[in-house]
């Protein structure tokens, strides 16, 4: 058996064998370099209409959101109901 702790917590489990740790650490080099593989695919790509606004924080003012629509950009704010409310800086 292997205990294992961490912090208040201990574990008592089997000791895996030679040919299990085999198998563990291949499969976690295998997730590894999928996950290196994927690192370099930034970005989400999201199929919306034209007409759909997509908003982001305003790096000026954590108080204020830009919405982009088509290739308007407008700053503003939500109302307590949710609606954008353009503001001027």
């Amino acid at each position: 058996m292997t205990v294992v702790t961490m912090g208040n917590v201990t574990v008592e489990v089997p000791t895996p064998s030679a040919s299990e740790l085999k198998e563990r650490l291949a499969e976690s080099q295998r997730v590894m370099r999928a996950f290196a593989a994927a690192l370099p695919k930034h970005g989400v790509r999201l199929n919306l209409p034209p007409t759909t606004p997509l908003y982001e924080a305003d790096s000026k003012d954590p108080t204020l959101v830009i919405r982009k629509l088509g290739k308007t950009r407008t700053l503003g704010r939500f109302d307590k109901n949710g609606r954008f409310i353009q503001v001027k800086r």
